[in-house]
């Protein structure tokens, strides 16, 4: 048993590195108004509304404990609890220039994507580190560092131990791209980040005694431009970063760190804001270039662009909803923020499938708040038990922010043949039923305290029934069952 925020919690046998559970989202802080919280914990997305202290800008990294539980979150320049207060010494972070300027504002640091990582400290489960990137805009140009902090949560809040300390000796990296994946030994981490002005990438080791740097490693085109993403292929055998050059494909060692094979592929992206991931089978790469979303197989002995999904011209409040930064979910979809900040969300729904069949649903989900990002997350499960992704969990598309359902609405019988009734104290003004695949299988209009539903002439099987209220109010799902 381990004392943690107050309370007793049970570490069980079989860990279940739920690690990226819940993704924490807001831009621009406003007193009284909730946030959405991504929760994977259950079998289907839930979107939880949330008062949180602060806000978040582009820099985000969240982490929940192994059971799935949010643990920590963090915007550059504050740190936050599970319980959503700001631990002890958990002010201040990034210290200079923009900090000293942003900070105080509760919007969050300016970052770029990926600009912040929290990971475990092997060995110890109630410490965390959380690595982020510091920039200083000086006369003739941007200064970037890597720096770390440490948080013990043997306390009843928590705490900060130390911050702004400089993770590497030459501490110059290129914004953005802040990635890890496990050692070969499946307790330590290794970070690569790709130093500024240079074609050199710097390695960091992170081990239960602290920091290990490494020698520097030089490959592949110089890094003077900032921007896009990096991350490892799910089983660790691939690095890829996304630069306003173009993409970067290497293989990695996980036993020496060591990056070999490099290859290129040129692409100018429109702008700074754009992201990439790999596909949860490690053979494709997703790259997002504001209107376009290009498919790349590492597979093939040249890499080409394929494009798979084209912006639709939709608009909101005078605003494009373009295509940003990517994160890959426990639920084996790809998960794409829209640029501006805009409170839109798109997700690849089959990624691991060849060309337009990975199915681009564009503004998948409409959140109730704007957001600029997602917190990035390794692979917490690699060299586990675990998969990496769990294909059966299911978001339902097309629709309005699920939440969480109320608890005075009731759907009986449960199991059922195919007909069933749905009652609420609030009157309902629709009711759409999906498949497991998220597919729309029936619409209805209400208004009414309790409605009948008849599925028939479905299959057996798990199928999710989207509620919609009326005056507004928040929606909610529930699971039904069918049975022959």
């Amino acid at each position: 048993m381990w004392q943690c925020a107050g309370m007793l919690i049970s570490i069980p046998a079989f860990a279940q590195f739920k690690y990226d559970y819940n993704w924490v989202t807001g831009f621009y802080y406003v007193e009284g108004l909730k946030r959405q919280i991504l929760d994977f914990g259950s079998d289907t997305l839930q979107v939880k509304d949330q008062f949180l202290p602060f806000a978040f800008s582009e820099t985000n990294s969240s982490i929940s404990d192994e059971t799935g539980n949010l643990l920590l979150y963090f915007n550059g320049c504050d740190i936050a609890n599970g319980r959503h207060e700001i631990l002890e010494n958990g002010s201040g972070f990034n210290a200079g220039i923009p900090g000293d300027f942003e900070c105080p504002k509760n919007y969050g640091y300016p970052g770029p994507y990926q600009s912040a990582l929290i990971l475990p400290r092997p060995s110890q489960p109630l410490s965390q580190y959380v690595f982020y990137i510091r920039y200083d805009n000086l006369p003739t140009k941007i200064e970037s560092s890597l720096l770390y902090a440490e948080t013990d949560l043997t306390t009843s809040r928590g705490k900060v131990l130390y911050k702004d300390k400089h993770a590497l000796t030459d501490s110059v990296v290129t914004l953005a791209g802040l990635t890890a994946v496990k050692h070969s030994n499946l307790e330590d981490w290794w970070i690569v980040m790709a130093r500024r002005y240079t074609n050199r990438y710097a390695r960091l080791l992170v081990t239960s005694d602290g920091l290990v740097e490494y020698p520097d490693i030089s490959i592949g085109l110089d890094s003077i431009l900032s921007g896009g993403q990096a991350s490892f292929s799910p089983d660790g055998t691939k690095y890829m970063r996304y630069t306003p050059k173009g993409l970067m494909v290497m293989d990695f060692d996980r036993n020496a760190g060591l990056l070999y094979n490099s290859r290129f592929l040129s692409l100018v992206p429109q702008g700074v804001y754009f992201g990439g991931t790999f596909s949860p089978n490690g053979r494709f790469i997703y790259l997002s270039d504001y209107t376009k979303i290009y498919q790349v197989d590492t597979w093939e002995e040249e890499l080409n662009l394929e494009l798979i999904a084209e912006w639709d011209g939709y608009e909101f409040e005078g605003w494009r909803v373009l295509f940003g930064m990517m994160q890959n979910g426990p639920d084996c979809r790809i998960y794409v923020a829209s640029l501006n900040c805009l409170n839109f969300v798109h997700i690849i729904m089959n990624p691991d499938e060849k060309g337009v069949a990975c199915n681009v649903v564009q503004r998948a989900l409409e959140l109730k708040s704007s957001n600029c990002g997602f917190p990035h997350f390794p692979n917490f499960r690699l060299g586990t038990s675990e998969p990496y992704c769990d294909p059966d969990k299911v978001v339902v598309t097309g629709t309005n922010l699920l939440f969480e359902a109320e608890e005075t609405l009731k759907i009986f019988p449960n199991p059922s043949s195919g007909d069933f009734t749905i009652t609420s104290e609030d009157v309902m003004s629709s009711v759409d039923v999906y498949d497991i695949h998220s597919n729309k299988i029936l619409h209805q209009i209400t208004d009414t305290n309790k409605t009948s539903i008849s599925l028939l002439q479905q299959h057996s099987g798990i199928y999710f029934v989207h509620i919609r209220y009326k005056n507004n109010k928040q929606h909610a799902v529930r699971k039904i069952v069918l049975i022959p």
